[in-house]
């Protein structure tokens, strides 16, 4: 099983530390903040993709190819108009216009690469059938990098994926139109135009319908929630976000998470119950505030609300294991495997879950039990710190000291989350014997 590796960023347990969160943040801003005009954004992307078509279909063309001198002299010409698209774009629009141009740009010049070589195939049946298939993978591939500031997923992968074959396919019937067709210079920068700029023309309208300036800022608040240090941080973007969008519940939600890392009940609170306004039956909101209690140590609160969350969504494996985390740490393990139970049983490969009941039966006493389960976690998801730690702990309990003391060790080579690195710190002081 593939996993994206761009799921961190929606799984808010997942913690950076302070330079990361910059790192990421400086590289990620430019490309999803962005109040310019977005036809003009469009426009320019398909610019780009026709100079990226043209440029692709020329390339391949055998008449250009047959003396080196100018051949040679072409591909010098192209590589300075392709070095200076970033900085050109950066200049006129902005950073986030620059990402999209560049890309534009590449797929475009595939996308005629692709055209021209649906032309030279001597077959017609395989040359149609070359062009087809290999635009539907750039569709496929472009549409799989969709813009962050394209709320729509959904609708950009459906445009971009029927489009590219569809423009690769008609530049390779203009070229096979003729006879010597493809050996014109004149005819393959055309053709070559048309593939890249039917699609990017195409998926540049979709990119000005589909821009949402307020998802853009809220991917940054979600960004910096991943570390309690920046959440003021984070209520500054999804502030901005919800002034443009305020009835969004997700943001809203959001923005609850943050007030909730600032140890503000109320004003998290007061966005959930809108959010519960906005979308009756939602359990995130209820999850939220289970999940505000259980950081804060107040289990009883944290066990009423995610028992209502368990009540409203019996399937919401999350809420499950967070239930478990709050009755283990009230002392009931019995009860608290069995929501880990469950949380498996809906999410098999849920490896938080795993580590959590690794951690029950350790402290039931079934090192055993808890080392298999600790195992299957770090299997899953080998970067999961709080499992090697958990692992540790059973391994300790087992006797086995220098395995124990490896496992913490690897949890600490693993940057953890301030709580999981001085947990494991103090295990690992008190075997190895030295800090």
């Amino acid at each position: 099983m593939i996993k994206d590796p761009t799921d961190w960023f929606d799984d808010l347990t997942v913690h950076l530390d302070d330079e990361d969160i910059v790192s990421t943040a400086t590289a990620l801003e430019p490309t999803l903040v962005y109040a310019g005009s977005k036809v003009t954004a469009a426009a320019w992307m398909a610019l780009m993709g026709i100079l990226g078509g043209v440029f692709g279909a020329v390339t391949l063309t055998p008449a250009l190819r047959a003396g080196w001198p100018v051949f040679i002299g072409y591909l010098v010409a192209v590589a300075i108009v392709i070095r200076g698209a970033h900085p050109l774009t950066v200049r006129l629009f902005g950073p986030a216009v620059a990402w999209l141009a560049v890309l534009a740009l590449f797929w475009g010049s595939i996308l005629g690469a692709v055209a021209m070589l649906g032309a030279l195939v001597a077959s017609p049946l395989l040359g149609y059938g070359l062009s087809a298939g290999l635009g539907a993978f750039v569709g496929l591939l472009y549409g799989s990098l969709n813009p962050g500031v394209v709320r729509r997923e959904d609708v950009w992968v459906m445009v971009a994926l029927p489009l590219a074959p569809v423009s690769s396919v008609l530049a390779t019937r203009l070229l096979r139109g003729s006879p010597g067709a493809a050996d014109s210079l004149t005819v393959s920068a055309v053709a070559g135009g048309l593939a890249g700029g039917l699609f990017l023309v195409g998926m540049g309208a979709v990119l000005a319908r589909l821009w949402d300036e307020a998802h853009g800022l809220g991917r940054m608040g979600l960004l910096f929630l991943h570390n309690d240090n920046y959440a003021a941080k984070a209520v500054s973007y999804l502030d901005r976000a919800i002034a443009l969008a305020p009835n969004n519940p997700a943001l809203l939600n959001l923005r609850g998470i943050a007030w909730s890392k600032l140890n503000d009940l109320s004003r998290a609170e007061a966005d959930w119950r809108k959010v519960s306004e906005l979308s009756p039956g939602d359990p995130e909101p209820l999850m939220n505030r289970g999940v505000h209690f259980l950081r804060q140590g107040s289990l009883d609160q944290a066990i009423a609300a995610l028992e209502g969350v368990v009540a409203i969504a019996p399937d919401h494996a999350t809420a499950h294991s967070n239930l478990g985390s709050a009755l283990e740490q009230h002392g009931e393990l019995d009860r608290a495997i069995e929501h880990y139970d469950r949380a498996i049983a809906i999410t098999p490969r849920y490896a938080k879950a795993y580590s959590n009941r690794g951690y029950a039966h350790f402290r039931k006493g079934n090192y055993a039990q808890a080392i298999a389960d600790c195992e299957r976690a770090i299997a899953i998801e080998p970067e999961l710190a709080m499992a090697h730690v958990n692992r540790g702990h059973a391994l300790a309990a087992l006797g086995q000291r220098d395995a124990a003391v490896a496992s913490f060790r690897d949890a600490l080579e693993l940057e953890p989350a301030p709580e999981v690195r001085d947990e494991a710190l103090r295990a690992y002081e008190k075997l190895h014997g030295a800090p």
